[in-house]
């Protein structure tokens, strides 16, 4: 039960990469969005003041793969 408990809490660090999509293209990190790579990412936004369902006030929005 132990071993068990601890692969799970193990694991938890890989949530937040669940909602992140996997691409093998190359990009060419420049800040220019004109890569194939960049066209077919959707974007990260409707951020919220943590712990709450209040929108922050202040938005942003990004695109990442890995």
């Amino acid at each position: 039960m132990y071993k068990l408990f601890l692969l799970f809490f193990s694991v938890l660090w890989l949530f937040p990469l669940w909602g992140i999509p996997l691409k093998v293209e190359k990009v060419n990190v420049d800040g220019d969005l004109s890569d194939p790579v960049w066209q077919t990412l959707p974007w990260k936004t409707s951020f919220t003041l943590l712990g709450t369902k209040t929108p922050a006030p202040v938005q942003t929005r990004f695109k990442t793969f890995h």
